[in-house]
């Protein structure tokens, strides 16, 4: 399975031409530890509209990629799937409070933890 991990930094003690702190997104392979993708954030914006731009150039047929509760959107999900033909996995929390009633309603007897798996250390 191919795989792209995605997630922003603020670069510590970086600036932009402006002085404002340089926020970047990154794609990058957790097999490999090659950065695949970049992009800078832009201003007065957030890593939401950073994930397409810097995605659009790359193949991701069959490619999963993963993102943090930031990229829970429905356009980022149609982009991956419809148009560049991945498969996401994107973490689920706090931001989309609708989405995440419906997934526990929908999961909460789908598959439990059990016991002997419930805080396994997954290394």
């Amino acid at each position: 399975m191919r795989q792209l991990a995605v997630d922003g930094k603020t670069v510590k003690q970086a600036r932009a031409a402006d002085g404002r702190a340089l926020h970047l997104v990154a794609a990058v392979s957790p097999y490999s530890w090659r950065l695949c993708a970049q992009r800078p954030v832009d201003e007065k914006t957030n890593e939401i509209t950073a994930l397409r731009p810097m995605l659009e150039p790359l193949a991701l047929d069959g490619v999963v990629v993963t993102a943090d509760a930031m990229q829970t959107q429905q356009k980022a999900a149609h982009f991956v799937v419809q148009e560049k033909g991945g498969d996401y996995l994107f973490t689920l929390k706090g931001n989309q409070p609708t989405v995440q009633e419906k997934a526990a309603a929908l999961l909460s007897s789908a598959f439990p933890p059990s016991g002997s798996a419930a805080g396994a250390d997954c290394r």
